[in-house]
């Protein structure tokens, strides 16, 4: 729907266009990859944003003629939700329920990736004047943190109804944003300090609250005609891409077992102990040589008493140490 009343726009301004379905049927259509080859520019509008990034792959007709395009220099709108597709992950299930992020339910998709190591997110109050449309605001909003710290990005972008923002040579510009709507807001945390995420379960949920605090990050709020230049750095290279990464641990709150999952991108000694909050060890996980991947521990505190704990996971290379640490709580 929301395709069609864009293509029937740009028919009243005498725009030349046609609607192009990325789907399987259509992702090695001869036809299909004729249009976009031919096009000057291309909107995406209405589309399922969990399935067009495998859809427009490089290994795909379509995929393969679109990537070379905007390579070319060829413009890309993305209108409402599919602003997500302009970065690395989309983020699933914000409206499914007005309490997604709180029950942990949202999910990541990869998107198209055209924005390196930026998240932006649309919507953010649904409507001009900010008058309704708050149901998924806190999914929007709690999403797109948590989904920076996840993904280690370096910028998010908040654009709300009646509002645009133009990305060129890492310049980011708002249009002429309405008097009602909020302006477009850059989450800048390419030189953060600190991630940590909530450790706060839903009595009954599996997953912690989605969110995080971003320690370090900056906000450049456009006002229409603003612009703001940063130099954004592929997330590759964003100075916080960790070498280990400890995932929130599950069950939590625990009685009497819990289970920690961490991630190793470089291979050294790997050291996994509990403490109290006096600092003081009360548990070793673990001291073991670890290659890059993925691996669990589990603690069985059947011996302890309730309170609150903290698990640390240190890599050592040599006299280099990079290491994580995250509360948990046991209850009994």
């Amino acid at each position: 729907t929301l395709a069609a009343s864009i293509f029937s726009t740009l028919n009243t301004w005498n725009v030349n266009s046609k609607i192009v379905y990325v789907d399987d049927i259509h992702k090695n259509d001869p036809i299909s990859i004729a249009d976009i080859n031919r096009s000057n520019g291309y909107i995406f509008a209405g589309t399922a944003i969990d399935s067009v990034a495998a859809l427009l792959a490089p290994s795909t007709g379509i995929g393969n003629a679109f990537r070379g395009k905007v390579s070319q220099g060829r413009p890309v709108l993305f209108v409402g939700d599919d602003v997500m597709l302009a970065g690395s992950q989309v983020i699933i299930g914000l409206t499914s329920s007005m309490y997604s992020a709180y029950y942990g339910n949202l999910t990541l998709s990869p998107g198209l990736d055209l924005l390196h190591g930026v998240i932006p997110i649309g919507r953010f109050y649904q409507n001009l004047d900010n008058s309704r449309g708050y149901d998924y605001s806190e999914n929007r909003i709690m999403g797109l943190y948590w989904t920076l710290a996840k993904t280690n990005s370096a910028m998010g972008i908040i654009i709300d109804a009646g509002a645009f923002v133009d990305v060129f040579n890492n310049k980011f510009s708002a249009g002429s944003v309405s008097n009602n709507s909020t302006p477009p807001i850059i989450v800048d945390f390419q030189n953060g300090k600190l991630i940590d995420y909530p450790i706060f379960h839903r009595p009954g949920r599996p997953n912690a609250v989605q969110s995080a605090a971003l320690i370090g990050a900056k906000l450049h709020v456009l006002r229409s005609n603003e612009s703001v230049t940063v130099s954004v750095k592929n997330s590759d290279s964003h100075q916080l891409k960790k070498k280990l990464v400890l995932e929130q641990n599950f069950p939590n709150p625990f009685n009497p077992s819990t289970q920690f999952t961490y991630t190793l991108t470089q291979e050294g000694l790997v050291h996994v102990r509990i403490f109290d909050t006096l600092g003081k060890e009360v548990a070793i996980l673990g001291d073991s040589f670890k290659k890059p991947g993925s691996y669990s521990v589990n603690w069985n505190a059947s011996g302890f008493a309730s309170g609150i704990y903290c698990v640390s996971v240190t890599l050592q290379q040599g006299v280099n140490i990079s290491s994580s640490t995250m509360k948990i709580v046991l209850i009994k």
